[in-house]
C-alpha cells in the first residue's frame, strides 16, 4: 500500500493507515473524474459543432437531426474535428444535407408568410398640452 502512497505528502506516505486511506480516496476521485472528463468533451464538441453550424446558417439541433433523417454516422467527437480542422470537408457534409434544409427552410417560409388582414385603424389618444395658468 505505501508503494501506491509513493508521491503523497508527509505521513499519508508513510503511515499504513493514512496511505491505504489516501489511496483509496485517490481511486475514487479517478473513477469519478474518467466519467466527468467524457462528459466535458461531449460538451465541448457540442459547443464546437454549434459554433461551425451557425457559420452556415444553421443551430446545432438542425445539424445533428438533418445527419441523422439522412443516415450519415458520424459523431459529435469526428464532427468537431472536421469542422476545425477541415473545414472544406464539413462544408461538403454540410451540402449533402443542404438539399433537404433547403426543402425545411421553404416550407417554413410559406408556413410563417403573413395573411392578408384588414388595417386596423390607430386608436391612440393624443396626449393634449393643458393651457398655462394665468394670474
Amino acid at each position: 500500500m505505501r508503494k501506491l502512497a509513493k508521491g503523497m505528502r508527509q505521513t499519508r506516505q508513510s503511515r499504513y493507515r493514512l496511505a491505504k486511506q489516501a489511496v483509496f480516496k485517490a481511486w475514487l476521485n479517478a473513477y469519478r473524474d474518467r466519467r466527468l472528463r467524457k462528459r466535458d468533451f461531449r460538451g465541448l464538441w457540442i459547443i464546437r459543432l454549434n459554433a461551425a453550424a451557425h457559420e452556415h446558417g444553421l443551430s446545432y439541433s438542425q445539424l445533428i437531426c438533418s445527419l441523422r433523417d439522412n443516415d450519415i454516422a458520424l459523431n459529435r467527437k469526428m464532427l468537431s474535428e472536421i469542422a476545425i480542422h477541415s473545414p472544406i470537408t464539413f462544408k461538403k457534409i454540410l451540402s449533402s444535407i443542404g438539399e433537404v434544409l433547403d426543402a425545411e427552410i421553404e416550407t417554413e417560409i410559406v408556413e410563417l408568410a403573413p395573411t392578408k388582414q384588414a388595417k386596423k385603424t390607430s386608436t391612440k389618444k393624443t396626449a393634449t398640452k393643458k393651457p398655462a395658468k394665468q394670474e
